[in-house]
């Protein structure tokens, strides 16, 4: 993620929000109940606000990663074909 915010808007509506996340409307209004992304309401308008996205996609990517090692650290070695491990 860039930390250059000169150009980077601060808000969203749902549309834009669920083409960043490549995801339907449901999803969306799913992590915005839960409030693992942020939004407010400003007249008949919902705002969202683009850092708690990019928070979200972050906390993703930490717990894939932590999965990965997991389940690497769990799985056993075994031999090649040449008995060296893999």
């Amino acid at each position: 993620m860039s930390t250059d915010t000169t150009n980077k808007p601060l808000l969203t509506r749902p549309r834009k929000a669920e083409e960043m996340l490549d995801c339907g409307a449901d999803y969306l209004y799913e992590r915005l109940n839960t409030g693992e992304i942020e939004s407010f309401r400003d007249g008949g308008a919902r705002w969202i606000v683009v850092a708690s996205i990019e928070r979200y996609i972050a906390k993703r990517l930490a717990d894939a990663k932590a999965e990965r090692e997991r389940r690497a650290a769990n799985q056993p070695r075994i031999r090649g074909a040449r008995g060296r491990m893999r």
